[in-house]
């Protein structure tokens, strides 16, 4: 059992995307403070993300990382180079947030990577970005 001070995280960093040996995590606990400024940024939170973020459909989350350098998302670049509401197969980018790629039915992981490798293609065609995903893909060994 690890806690949480042998621990380092950071922003998009975990030190167990480091531990080779770990199989996985099968328990966590939490110890959460009650405050009401943070319940009121939780309902802020949720409120903006009801209205921006495709919440109730199948989605892979969030694809890309904001390029640094850019001063854009990547949501602006996939919706200016013409790419919401584009499929493949099943998989398909969000109308309402063009970061988010949704399952419309039977979507394949197959189908989901071609979409994201296309939509990869396209972004960088047009504005010379190459986007950078936060998926963290996990093959067996």
């Amino acid at each position: 059992m690890l806690e949480r001070r042998e621990l380092k995280f950071g922003y998009r960093l975990s030190p167990f995307q480091e531990m080779k040996d770990l199989a996985s995590i099968t328990a966590v606990t939490f110890r959460l403070k009650f405050s009401k400024t943070a319940r009121e940024r939780q309902k802020e939170y949720l409120t903006r993300r009801l209205r921006t973020q495709p919440l109730g459909q199948r989605s892979a989350g969030s694809i890309f990382r904001n390029p640094s350098s850019m001063g854009v998302s990547a949501a602006e670049l996939i919706e200016k180079a013409g790419l919401k509401g584009l499929r493949v197969g099943e998989a398909m980018v969000s109308n309402k947030h063009a970061n988010f790629f949704i399952n419309c039915g039977c979507a394949t992981s197959q189908d989901m990577i071609e979409l994201i490798g296309f939509v990869n293609d396209a972004v960088n065609q047009k504005f010379g970005v190459e986007l950078k995903e936060e998926i963290l893909y996990i093959h067996p060994s």
